[in-house]
């Protein structure tokens, strides 16, 4: 992600049957200096860096690492394309 861009996150309940579950999901950024996540799973990138976004249900927590940077892809690829 880069810097002043959003993402939606999703979680997925399932019980023991494997079965999805409509649950109420707590959603927290480890370094809200880095991205910040709404209570709708909506991920705004702040600065550049890594977080953790978790999301929980009751005592269930799961995570996924979000690294925010500034370099854009177009410049990378050609940095890439370049050297070869």
């Amino acid at each position: 992600m880069k810097p002043g861009k959003t993402e939606q996150f999703y979680a997925l309940v399932i019980d023991q049957n494997n079965m999805a579950m409509d649950a109420d999901i707590t959603w927290k950024s480890s370094i809200p200096s880095v991205a910040t996540i709404n209570n709708e799973g909506l991920v705004t990138a702040v600065t550049t860096g890594s977080t953790e976004i978790f999301a929980t249900v009751d005592a269930v927590q799961g995570l996924a690492e979000t690294l925010v940077s500034g370099i854009r892809r177009r410049v990378l690829s050609e940095l890439i394309t370049s050297s070869t």
